[in-house]
């Protein structure tokens, strides 16, 4: 129907019986229609994803930031969503978008160093990595070592392998890093003969756990 020129809708037929309560204003944000998780959150939670703060703590730090959950814009099922669509994503293509990064390191830091190793699979079996920062500590406080290997990453059950050092502050310095996908003899020593290969000079002394594999290798 048109009047005046402008278009205008006009309600003929009123059947209550075929409608529902309308929500509470303190139930809206907890319609489907009126949420959505905005490209300013996203970003936002990525970054807390970065530094490894679990998702039910970045709902509740969005919801103080926001002023109450209400204000948030979506509800905690949509951001667990939100990151199993990411997941889903990059599936398959860890190992590559782990190397895509270390080479956009490289260009970055002309001392940059890392090594990448794939079985006839494609798939990642071992990779250890070192930046200019650990180069230089190393240069001052290398003279000790500590390698071990107790952490593992949960997903692929590789085997994360620092290689750390104790600076003038009494603080835990990092020499360089590495991921292996056992903890065999050959993954020891070519994690330390790469390590060595980026550092050149040898520790005076390493300390590693009773892992009979390890100890040997070194």
């Amino acid at each position: 129907m048109r009047h005046g020129g402008k278009k205008k809708t006009v309600v003929q037929t009123f059947i209550e019986e075929h409608t529902h309560p309308l929500a509470t204003p303190s139930r809206v944000h907890l319609l489907r229609s009126h949420r959505g998780v905005s490209d300013t959150k996203i970003k936002l939670v990525k970054k807390f994803s970065n530094v490894n703060i679990p998702l039910y703590q970045q709902f509740e730090l969005l919801e103080t930031q926001a002023g109450g959950h209400e204000s948030v814009g979506f509800i905690e099922r949509d951001l667990r969503n939100f990151e199993r669509d990411e997941r889903e994503k990059i599936k398959g293509r860890d190992a590559e978008m782990l190397y895509e990064y270390f080479k956009s390191e490289e260009d970055k830091d002309s001392d940059f160093f890392f090594k990448f190793e794939t079985d006839n699979n494609n798939r990642m079996t071992r990779c250890f990595w070192v930046d200019s920062v650990a180069r230089k500590a190393y240069t001052h406080f290398g003279d000790v070592v500590v390698f071990d290997t107790t952490y593992n990453t949960n997903r692929y059950a590789m085997i994360f392998s620092p290689l750390v050092g104790v600076n003038h502050h009494g603080q835990t310095t990092i020499f360089g890093c590495g991921f292996l996908s056992n903890e065999t003899f050959d993954s020891f020593v070519w994690l330390l003969e790469t390590w060595l290969e980026a550092m050149k000079i040898a520790p005076t002394v390493i300390i590693t756990d009773q892992d009979q594999a390890m100890t040997k290798a070194h």
